[in-house]
């Protein structure tokens, strides 16, 4: 390793390669590569967001990619981080590539940082360095999330049968505050995401024939994966998310893309919900996060 190998960002022309490179790797390398379709997206719907995709000198056939996307004042960074080399020798170049990228990384800059579904692979080569750089920087490591995942030409055969006196329909941006108001994770600042979201890329939700009320749903979130999944207290135990959860990964499924989820530690109903319908578990995964 030469001692200034350091994470630069990679050329414009290398983005459709890295995308086939991880498509190749299914799927160990599913969430980096639905999180940057769903960057993509995002880009598109505002062009002032900076997005950076970061290898080894430019490379990332080095097989190591650091990306995230964030406002101009970098107050909210949401990203991940992606070794699939599967080579433990690796790690430790790893680690020393970041120590020289301090100065390329708004790692300890206030406010949000978020790196999602690290993979054990990643994990064992980055979350030492970051415990270092940001001791005392109230930084949370959660591992053992749970990716599950089911092939799009699974999920494309599923039938969508609504319960008696429901329908499934498309959200808009009319129901992000209701959305928001109820999410268990909800922090300053989710409002804006979840509409943003919903405008994106898209939610499903299962409504009342009789008055539309909207009782329960799920968004394919920024990072390319089913998220805030939520159903109404007084509407729970009626089969409704997992009808929710067919419909939207059929959908996900529908646009060319295979579909994940992420279940926190110890949340039994919904991994006994997912393997119900199909899924299958994919890996554990190790989120990042400060500012929350």
């Amino acid at each position: 390793m030469d001692p200034q190998d350091t994470l630069k960002e990679i050329p414009a022309e290398d983005y459709q390669p890295l995308l086939d490179e991880l498509k190749s790797d299914f799927p160990n390398s599913l969430h980096a590569w639905s999180f940057l379709k769903s960057i993509e997206r995002w880009r598109v719907d505002d062009p002032t967001l900076s997005v950076k995709i970061l290898a080894i000198n430019g490379d990332f056939r080095k097989k190591f990619i650091v990306f995230y996307s964030a406002p101009p004042n970098l107050a909210d960074l949401r990203g991940s981080i992606h070794k699939w080399s599967n080579k433990e020798d690796d790690d430790v170049i790893i680690r020393e590539v970041l120590s020289n990228s301090m100065n390329q990384l708004p790692w300890l800059g206030e406010g949000i940082r978020l790196f999602t579904a690290i993979t054990e692979e990643t994990d064992r080569a980055v979350v030492p360095f970051l415990q270092e750089i940001w001791k005392d920087k109230n930084l949370s490591i959660e591992p053992g999330h749970l990716i599950y995942w089911v092939p799009k030409e699974d999920a494309l055969q599923w039938t969508i049968e609504a319960p008696p006196g429901t329908y499934v329909s498309f959200l808009n941006e009319s129901h992000a505050k209701e959305v928001d108001d109820i999410w268990p994770h909800k922090y300053d600042g989710s409002l804006t995401l979840i509409s943003t979201m919903i405008r994106v890329n898209f939610g499903i939700g299962l409504f009342d024939s009789e008055t539309n009320e909207l009782m329960s749903w799920a968004l394919h979130w920024f990072y390319g994966a089913i998220g805030v999944l939520q159903t109404k207290d007084h509407h729970k135990k009626k089969g409704y998310a997992a009808t929710v959860v067919k419909a939207i990964s059929k959908e996900i499924a529908r646009r060319g893309d295979h579909v994940f989820l992420n279940i926190v530690p110890g949340n039994t109903p919904s991994i006994n919900l997912v393997e119900k319908l199909g899924y299958k578990f994919l890996m554990n995964g190790t989120w990042i996060f400060k500012g929350f």
